[in-house]
């Protein structure tokens, strides 16, 4: 607006270029949004990895009717906005993953996230996807797992659930042992290994274990 006002063409001229109403110019909010503001603050403090979606979804939740825009812009005002990531370059981009999953209970996908305790200790979170309508079914946390204890965990979540189709995972020598596969070949479950060094064809567990990691594991002290 300056600009075009500068170079001599009327405020009313200038409007009708930016397609704005003129009354636009001298409205003032007159909404206190303090209140707001300080909830928005508080969630992101006890929730750093939330961006603005998340933080008007638990807003919502809190009870407050407000507008996701309007979030989005009082988290920009108050630097409380995650910064964009940005896309990096992936070896072997273009690889076809082992199988899809198009329809409930087709494919289920399995990975580890590592973390320490306080006194050094390893810890494992392994983590179980299913990947059709991206539900967690089960984080099961340990200093340790081996093949009989993803049995444990699988064999509870089929009982409850019944068998996928598929079970989607790395080449780990927890998920490789002769026993778990012959065991998931009795329940008429189909193992599919992704390609070596390419985590990518198990987008779906990486991306759930990436969230995991920072909003909940970074931000404890686990305690053995």
């Amino acid at each position: 607006m300056r600009f075009l006002t500068a170079k001599g063409l009327s405020v009313r001229r200038s409007c009708s270029i930016l397609r704005i109403s003129r009354s636009s110019l001298g409205y003032l909010a007159r909404k206190d949004d303090s209140e707001l503001v300080r909830k928005l603050k508080e969630l992101a403090a006890k929730n750093p990895s939330h961006g603005y979606r998340m933080l008007h979804g638990s807003l919502l939740l809190a009870g407050w009717r407000v507008n996701p825009k309007k979030v989005r812009r009082l988290c920009r005002l108050y630097g409380l906005s995650q910064p964009l990531r940005r896309k990096r370059k992936r070896r072997g981009a273009g690889a076809s993953m082992p199988c899809r999953a198009e329809y409930l209970n087709h494919v289920w996908s399995c990975d580890f996230v590592s973390d320490f305790c306080d006194n050094g200790r390893k810890l494992r979170f392994f983590t179980v996807i299913e990947e059709y309508t991206r539900v967690c079914l089960a984080v099961e946390v340990n200093t340790g797992f081996n093949h009989l204890q993803v049995i444990k965990v699988m064999e509870e979540l089929i009982r409850m659930l019944g068998p996928p189709k598929f079970l989607r995972t790395d080449n780990g020598s927890e998920f490789i042992a002769k026993t778990l596969v012959r065991w998931l070949k009795d329940q008429e479950v189909q193992s599919r290994f992704i390609d070596p060094g390419s985590p990518w064809q198990n987008g779906r567990n990486e991306r759930f274990n990436g969230t995991l990691r920072v909003a909940s594991v970074n931000l404890r002290t686990f305690v053995l």
